[in-house]
């Protein structure tokens, strides 16, 4: 065992902590095994609600409302299915950080949160079910990019771009629609975008029209006029394939959206705070809870706009660079290159890579989880937050002063922690340097 320590202190030739688990990770609780069962309570709690909502709000999309059509059977099993998955993901990080540190008998970079991440993720995923494994393997790998670029920006290596963020999703979402136009995506994916950007009026969106019109009949009678002047009189271009005028159709795609994003944002808000019901109203009336329905309203309504009225020369796949400036949402640019090798499998010009997505999902987990240890600022504050909640904010009292001394900053965020230790299991001053 003595001889792998010093193989492994060799190989990463970077100082090492020699303070034990109590001291460096789980500050509340000396026993290691008791840390992570210490934490499985309230990660029950927040995966439950958190997948609940997830699947509660597509599973109301899928059935468009319709209660009945909702197979309440299949909706418990998948959550609490993605509830075990997502705790036992947190159960093996904490566990193999110990596992590991018995191993090679002291904490190091590596060690501290990067491999235990890895083989933590790749033990979860195993639980969830397959068809789900490729989504959160792609949401996974854009938070990693997302990190890794946060990540050499911190340390100097890259320049932060200003709402960069707009860039790869602008980008991505061209390329989506560039595939679609050249049959490059898949049927659901395809439904998807021209749902999204309400693109093909004749594919089933004919009930944005029906709902229109049954609206239209309680309106008064001046704005009903109002109406029939936007339809005739704001004209629209040859390229147009809709029967009313361009502001007119925009219009009736934004508020068509923008009423789906407010029921979404709305269901969203009121499961959050289902615990405190106090809180239900302030939510509903909150800016947050209308960024989501402007984003659905204004990605078609600018799409359209851009597509019809200001680039009429130009091909159909390049307007949704304009339309992503309706928010700055998520990187999007890795997933149509994921459509774009789907494609090149499905004509048989590539290869399909066995338990890919299993590797992805491991790799890019495992790094973010890494980060959450060693870096926590380098990741989206939306995702931080997300990591304080499963771990009932656990995640804040690793001891990070102690590894400063790394120079990554890894106190930054949370600051020196203020816990006491139990000067039982204490194995050197912790006003001291452990290394």
């Amino acid at each position: 065992m003595a001889a792998l320590s010093k193989l492994v202190a060799w190989a990463q030739g970077a100082p090492v902590l020699h303070s034990n688990c109590y001291e460096t990770i789980h500050t509340w609780e000396p026993d290691c095994n008791t840390a992570w069962l210490v934490a499985v309570p309230e990660a029950l709690r927040f995966s439950f609600k958190t997948y609940a909502s997830f699947y509660l709000v597509t599973t109301l999309v899928g059935a468009k409302g319709n209660l009945k059509k909702i197979d309440w059977s299949k909706f418990t099993k998948d959550t609490l299915r993605s509830t075990v998955f997502l705790t036992c993901n947190l159960i093996f990080y904490l566990s193999f950080l110990c596992q590991i540190r018995r191993v090679v008998g002291f904490h190091s970079i590596p060690t501290l949160g990067y491999s235990n991440g890895i083989l933590s993720s790749l033990c979860a995923i195993l639980v969830e079910k397959k068809s789900r494994r490729p989504a959160l393997a792609l949401y996974l790998t854009n938070l990693a990019s997302e990190t890794l670029y946060r990540q050499l920006s911190n340390h100097g290596y890259l320049q932060t771009i200003p709402h960069g963020t707009f860039i790869p999703f602008a980008i991505g979402l061209a390329l989506f629609k560039y595939l679609s136009t050249k049959g490059g995506l898949g049927k659901s994916m395809d439904g998807f975008l021209s749902s999204a950007l309400q693109d093909k009026p004749d594919s089933g969106n004919s009930h944005i029209v029906n709902v229109g019109s049954v609206v239209q009949k309680n309106l008064p009678r001046a704005f009903k006029e109002m109406i029939e002047r936007l339809k005739k009189d704001c004209g629209k271009t040859a390229a147009c394939d809709h029967d009313d005028s361009c502001v007119y159709n925009g219009s009736k795609v934004f508020f068509h959206n923008a009423s789906i994003g407010l029921a979404l944002s709305s269901i969203l808000s009121i499961v959050k705070n289902i615990t405190k019901p106090g809180k239900i109203p302030a939510a509903l009336i909150s800016r947050d809870n209308l960024k989501m329905p402007l984003f659905f309203g204004l990605l078609p309504a600018i799409y359209h706009r851009a597509r019809f009225r200001r680039l009429d020369a130009y091909s159909t796949e390049f307007p949704p660079l304009l339309s992503a400036h309706a928010r700055n949402f998520e990187t999007l640019s890795l997933q149509p290159l994921l459509a774009f090798y789907t494609h090149l499998v499905e004509t048989g010009r590539a290869r399909w890579i066995k338990h890919g997505d299993v590797l992805l999902y491991a790799i890019s987990c495992g790094y973010v989880l890494g980060c959450a240890t060693f870096e926590p600022h380098a990741i989206r504050k939306g995702y931080i937050h997300f990591l304080e909640g499963l771990t009932g904010n656990k995640i804040k009292q690793f001891n990070r002063w102690h590894f400063d001394f790394y120079g990554a900053e890894s106190s930054k965020l949370y600051g020196r922690p203020d816990f006491n230790l139990n000067p039982k299991f204490v194995t050197m001053n912790p006003d001291m340097k452990p290394y």
